[in-house]
């Protein structure tokens, strides 16, 4: 969708400073700014309740629960859950 979008001087000369300093354009910053406010303001119409609850996770991103371990020669998932329950 296109618009046109009339900034006051002074905004619209501190969105060209920042994108003369940040090597993006003013439209990808323009958007970018746009995406962040309307996830802030749906999150506001949430349920209160589960808005209340929501909690950053607690395992950083690509942190794995369980250290990795490399996987033997030879073998596969089955034999690694068989060998851990002690079957055969």
């Amino acid at each position: 969708m296109a618009m046109n979008l009339r900034l006051p001087d002074e905004l619209a000369e501190r969105l060209r400073a920042l994108a003369d300093e940040t090597g993006r354009s003013q439209q990808v910053l323009v958007r970018t700014a746009v995406e962040q406010f309307l996830d802030q303001q749906e999150l506001k119409h949430l349920n209160p309740w589960l808005r209340a609850n929501l909690q950053p996770a607690r395992i950083p991103p690509r942190s794995p629960a369980m250290p990795r371990r490399p996987v033997p020669p030879g073998w596969d998932s089955t034999a690694i859950v068989r060998d851990l329950r002690g079957s055969k």
